[in-house]
């Protein structure tokens, strides 16, 4: 599928004439947003496939992961950083 539209987006350009140098940003943008897309895709599929309770731990733990790595979060919340580890879902919050 990938290949296709890489096809495609190759004669497309060719047939326009853009220069190489913008021909492998696109090529580059289009590898990366296509990965980002299917990791996505594989993650949702992931969730779907588990309880709404794991679910909710399991999007607690990347989003408590993300946060403790951003710096003005942290800074911010300054000594009170154990807050986001000790962030637990609300138990109706699926019901």
């Amino acid at each position: 599928m990938f290949q296709m539209k890489l096809d495609q987006a190759n004669t497309i350009m060719e047939n326009i004439d853009i220069d190489d140098e913008t021909q492998a940003e696109i090529r580059e943008f289009l590898l990366k947003t296509t990965n980002t897309r299917d990791r996505q895709e594989l993650f949702d599929s992931f969730l779907d496939e588990i309880s709404p309770s794991l679910q909710a731990k399991v999007q607690n733990a990347l989003f408590t992961k993300i946060l403790t790595k951003n710096t003005a979060i942290c800074s911010i919340i300054g000594e009170d950083s154990h807050i986001l580890v000790d962030m637990k879902p609300k138990r109706d919050s699926f019901q």
